[in-house]
Order: structure tokens, then sequence, then C-alpha cells
């Protein structure tokens, strides 16, 4: 298993860093240099005339024009949604941990009527519980979407497909993403903090936390900062699977123009919904909610993505003239989230996902602005977190 999820893993790491080095601007180092010497006489001249007091104002204009960059503000979403996952991560050993009833004994789960519908339909059918398990196996929705949402960011990119893709931005799309995915995280914490609903699974409890929970305040806080890759058993309103593959089905229907194609995604993504409430892994509002609540976000985001709007018709250098300082800067945090992702446990591949989010502002803060490199650190990110979480 290890050998399968390795090579697969080692293809994609592939896959970012032949993205990384052709999508690298023809101009990125020569436009970088001359911008900063601008800047630098600019600086030099207006120095010498003008007082403490206007250089302040000089400098909050310098911040305000920095924040209105539309990648600038895409990496300062992904602080965000960092900063909700956390907290999201947290309060699902929270709600757990302070659920009494399921740390001895099974709860009585409540009556779901959309998974007693789909128990008759299976029924009828004669389709077991391995069946249609078979079924989803085979269409392997998760992975299907995370390979459309690919396709999808690299025809933004790379302004290839049809005219709808090439009038967008990818930093504007991530842009949007990030923040319909830190709403929906907040929303979902919110909720199951607010109800907490019994588990369907038996013995949840047992199987994903300390029992009984840690009476020192030190080891209990650390339980609930280790990431909760297998999901929590109560943190079920509103389903984090429902919010991440809408999310991914939103994306790729909306760069891509072709109905048929939106409408083989969203049905996939029903198939995908239905097994889990058959299942009894989410009840049935769970995963409804998750769908619309996202799709919801999704729409009403969708002036920062104007808003965010980077010019198009850029160049890029070809990769037989990419030199080998850019192959090493480029190649070693992409084989690194590899060997973390591949060997390391699931705590260490969080810390990396943390570790490359402040790298990535740190170049920022250093380049005094964007610089591709950033882009290349955030798809490393996205690349660790997928594999771990997805």
């Amino acid at each position: 298993q290890v050998g399968s999820f390795g090579t697969c893993a080692f293809v994609a790491a592939t896959v970012v860093l032949w993205f990384g080095l052709s999508s690298i601007p023809l101009d990125h180092q020569h436009s970088s240099i001359a911008s900063n010497k601008a800047n630098a006489k600019k600086h030099d001249d207006d120095g010498a005339d003008r007082t403490k007091s206007n250089t302040s104002l000089i400098q909050q204009q310098q911040l305000q024009t920095l924040l209105q960059d539309g990648k600038v503000r895409t990496i300062l979403a992904g602080f965000f949604v960092t900063i909700a996952l956390l907290t999201e991560n947290f309060l699902v050993w929270v709600v757990s941990a302070t659920y009494v009833p399921s740390h001895n004994d099974t709860p009585t789960p409540l009556q779901d009527n959309g998974r007693l519908v789909l128990q008759s339909l299976a029924s009828l059918a004669s389709f077991t519980k391995a069946d249609l398990q078979s079924i989803r196996d085979a269409l392997n929705v998760p992975w299907s979407l995370v390979s459309a949402l690919a396709t999808s960011l690299l025809c933004v990119e790379l302004h290839m497909g049809d005219d709808r893709s090439k009038k967008r931005s990818l930093w504007g799309v991530v842009l949007r993403a990030l923040m319909t995915l830190a709403f929906a995280r907040m929303i979902r914490g919110i909720s199951f903090s607010l109800t907490v609903l019994p588990s369907q699974i038996p013995f949840c409890y047992d199987n994903k936390f300390p029992n009984p929970p840690p009476d020192n305040w030190s080891e209990w806080i650390w339980v609930g900062l280790n990431p909760a890759t297998n999901g929590g058993c109560n943190d079920l309103i509103v389903s984090g699977h429902a919010t991440i593959t809408s999310l991914f089905a939103c994306i790729c229907t909306s760069v891509s123009g072709n109905t048929l194609f939106g409408i083989c995604v969203w049905v996939l993504l029903s198939v995908d919904f239905l097994v889990e409430m058959y299942q009894g892994l989410h009840y049935s509002v769970d995963m409804f909610l998750g769908g619309v609540i996202t799709s919801l976000l999704w729409k009403s985001f969708a002036h920062l993505e104007k808003d965010a709007h980077i010019g198009k018709n850029t160049k890029f250098v070809s990769l037989e003239h990419i030199s080998v300082s850019d192959g090493i800067w480029y190649g070693v945090p992409t084989y690194v989230a590899f060997g973390v992702l591949t060997f390391g446990s699931s705590f260490m591949a969080n810390g990396f996902i943390y570790l490359y989010l402040v790298c990535s502002v740190g170049v920022v803060v250093k380049n005094g602005g964007y610089s591709h490199y950033v882009q290349h650190l955030l798809l490393c990110l996205l690349y660790v977190a997928l594999g771990v979480y997805l």
C-alpha cells in the first residue's frame, strides 16, 4: 500500500515541479529587478525632501497598494483558511471529549429519513453495502475531482481551453476558492459546536480518541492540536467532506463551459454523497447542507475573482531555457513535500503545511510583493494538504 501510494505521490510531485517550471514568466527576473530599482530610486528621491509624517503616509499608501494586489490577498486568504482549519480541528476534539455519553457507550443515533429511504431502495435493487462501496471505489470521486481541479487550474494559468478559462486568472480563482473554503469551515465549526449530534458509527470515540480523556490540561490540549485526518465523531453538521468536494466541483464546472461536463460532475458528486449517507458516516442533512452552503458561498464570492484580476498574455520561459539553479530552487521544496507525505507522520505533514505557508509570506515580505516562487510554494502546500486530508 505504501509503495502504491508512494508511486502516485512521486508522479504527482513531478507534475507539480513541471507545472512550476513551465509557468515561470519570461520576464519575471527582469521585471522584479526593474521594479525594485524604480522603487529604490523613488524612495531615495522622496526621502530627501519629505518629513517623517509624509514618510509615514507614503508607507501607509504602499501597504494599502500591497494589500490591493490580488496575489498578496490570495496569500493572506491562505492564512485565513489555516486559522479556520486549525480552529475547527481543535473543536472536533472539544465536542468529542465533552460529549460524555459516547465515551463508554454508543448513543442512539437520530432518525435519518434520507438514510432510511436509501436503505429501502438498495434493498429493492438487491444492493449490499459492499456492492455500493465497490461502486464508490470504482468512481473514486475525490481524486476524480482533484484531477478535474488540476486540469482547470492548468487551463487558467496557461491560458488554455475556451474563452471562459482564458478570461480568468489563477490567483483570482484561488482567492475565491480559499475564501469559500474558509467561511464554509467556519460555519461548519460553529454548527457542530452549537448542537452536538450522536454519531451513527458504533464505538466511534474509542476508535479515534483516548478514553478516558486526559486529566492533564496540557495533554488535553495536545490531543486537540493533533491533525484529525480521519475525522471526528460528533463533528457532523456540516460535513467537511461535502464542503471540500463541492468546492472542487464548483471550481472545475465554473472554468469549463461544457454543460454536459458540469452535469456529469454534479451527478458523480451526488452518487458519492448518497453512498456516504447510506453508510451512516454522516447524516443526510450534513451532506445536503455541505453542498448547498459551499455552492452559495462560491456564488457570493464571485466579486473577489473580478477584483483580483491579473494581466493576461503572459509569456513563459521554455523548459529548455530553465537554469540549473531554478531547477534546484523549485525541485527541493517539491520533493521534500513528497518525502514528508510518503514517509512522515500526519502530524509532521501538518507542520510542513504551516512551514510552506510561512515561507511563502517570508518571500513576499523579502521581495516586497509577489514572486512566481511563492506560487510554487503554495502548490507544494496544496500537494501535502490534499495527500494528508483527502
